[in-house]
């Protein structure tokens, strides 16, 4: 799985283990825990995103900018992802 030591990145696994999200400060890409990629989502602004946190009910991240905001993606959009 790539990481990219930018301002932003890191990772977070889904509640149960399977799954884990990875921030590049970018986009947040989604893998099974096998190691097999499921999708790659952006920010929604173009703006860099920091800090996702899986929690029950979707990927929590922020967009920072000068009027920062909380976002959310729902894993049950991802494609390949079931649960």
């Amino acid at each position: 799985m790539p990481y990219a030591p930018n301002a932003g990145s890191g990772y977070t696994w889904e509640p149960t283990g399977d799954y884990v999200a990875v921030s590049d400060g970018a986009s947040i890409t989604i893998y099974d825990y096998m190691g097999n990629l499921l999708g790659t989502l952006g920010s929604e602004t173009g703006i860099t995103i920091a800090g996702p946190q899986w929690i029950e009910g979707g990927i929590y991240y922020l967009e920072t900018s000068p009027n920062p905001s909380l976002r959310i993606i729902i894993p049950q959009k991802i494609p390949g992802y079931s649960q």
